[in-house]
């Protein structure tokens, strides 16, 4: 009976052990959000040029067959537009997503795993990557 009582002890104490450490998991993930809108307004404003330079470089006119596309083209090749389409729809998730958590939240509000660096992090290199294929083509003044 001795030895019934003392496990069930010890089991009790190992779960309360337990359940603190999951709480201080639990408080240790939370972080106060430092972004404001000015740091997303920038982001939106770089994806704003970004997109504006493939839009116009989608309203050139097809190259034709067998020319490959070059920097400061006066026609669009149509492999690279597939390559602008994706990566500008990659920027547009990423800063939607990027936004959707700011407005959820603002600045100085406490969260949950503070995820905002993941996301600003990838919104920033979603964009990066689409104005990376237009400088390299020199396209919008890139």
């Amino acid at each position: 009976m001795k030895r019934i009582s003392l496990l069930l002890g010890i089991a009790a104490v190992a779960l309360t052990l337990s359940g603190c450490a999951s709480l201080k998991s639990a408080l240790a993930t939370h972080v106060t959000n430092p972004l404001n809108d000015q740091h997303v307004a920038a982001i939106g404003d770089a994806l704003g040029t970004a997109q504006a330079a493939a839009v116009a470089y989608a309203a050139l006119p097809l190259c034709p067959k067998g020319t490959a596309p070059a920097p400061a083209s006066t026609c669009h090749d149509k492999q690279l537009l597939r390559s602008i389409d994706a990566a500008m729809h990659a920027a547009d998730k990423a800063y939607a997503d990027l936004v959707t958590y700011q407005q959820a939240n603002p600045q100085g509000s406490t969260v949950v795993g503070g995820n905002f660096s993941q996301l600003l992090t990838q919104a920033q290199s979603a964009i990066g990557a689409l104005t990376g294929i237009e400088q390299a083509y020199k396209i919008g003044g890139a």
